[in-house]
């Protein structure tokens, strides 16, 4: 019962503190032609330089996230991905992804909502997220259904 206790203690101060740091959003703001780094962002970079508060337009529109990668049909077949903020949604507070292709290129065009999310597709992270928020349901449920 004490160490449940003490799990549910931890889970609910990790949540609360996510809530409390809700400053302005961040987003990795690069592109791959200026900074071949911005290719391999990931969600382990939180101290990277890359990663920046997002300009609060007064009266505008809330940003959020957002990610470009071009697959260009020239000569070398490159890839460039451009990372920063928007705001201007393709569909209000969705996170999706949607391809806008041309008889030159193959784009594909995300938008995300939460502090750096614009990174390279991540699956394990996206695991991890959804295996903590089952946990923090299932824990809370047993303490208020125990006592």
């Amino acid at each position: 019962m004490m160490y449940e206790n003490s799990v549910l203690f931890i889970l609910f101060s990790v949540l609360l503190s996510c809530i409390l740091n809700a400053d302005a959003l961040k987003c990795f703001q690069c592109n791959t032609y200026e900074n071949p780094a911005c290719l391999d962002v990931t969600a382990e970079d939180v101290n990277s330089p890359l990663l920046k508060e997002c300009e609060q337009i007064p009266g505008g529109p809330e940003p959020f996230c957002r990610k470009n990668r071009y697959s260009l049909f020239s000569y070398d077949g490159s890839v460039r991905v451009q990372r920063g903020c928007g705001w201007m949604v393709f569909r209000e507070n969705v996170s999706l992804c949607y391809d806008a292709d041309t008889d030159f290129k193959d784009e594909r065009n995300c938008q995300c909502f939460t502090d750096g999310c614009n990174v390279a597709s991540t699956p394990l992270a996206v695991f991890y997220h959804v295996l903590v928020g089952i946990l923090v349901v299932m824990g809370t449920a047993r303490a208020i259904f125990t006592n």
